[in-house]
């Protein structure tokens, strides 16, 4: 995302759902609705479910140990997932996927080390 005024909307954005339990939810039956869309690598959607289950045990309360930031960041990914007109619109075809996953890919990267935190945490709440 290199567009400066879209990073900087889709931030405000993110830390207003992020306060707001019910839109968050709202954003996440959205994105899981989306995830049963045709044609997305299965790796991609697989970050992505990790993604959506993290914010959602963290809106439920159930993981208290995600910082701000990434939950801000993954609610940010989640919402230029969901949105269908960003920089590349998705209605353009394979270029508007491609960017929402260029995107939430990224963000899923640079916040790694917590979203493993979290697996490992999951690991253990099922035992």
């Amino acid at each position: 995302m290199n567009n400066p005024f879209l990073k900087k909307r889709i931030r405000k954005k993110a830390k207003q759902l992020a306060k707001n339990p019910k839109q968050t939810a709202e954003l996440l039956r959205e994105g899981v609705r989306l995830l049963q869309s045709p044609g997305l690598p299965a790796r991609f959607v697989a970050e992505l479910k990790w993604m959506i289950r993290m914010i959602q045990a963290s809106v439920r309360k159930e993981y208290p140990h995600m910082p701000w930031k990434t939950f801000v960041l993954l609610v940010g990914g989640l919402l230029y997932f969901v949105v269908p007109v960003d920089a590349v619109p998705d209605f353009i075809p394979v270029a508007g996927w491609l960017d929402d996953m260029t995107v939430v890919t990224g963000i899923y990267r640079s916040v790694s080390a917590d979203i493993q935190l979290f697996k490992d945490w999951s690991g253990q709440q099922i035992q």
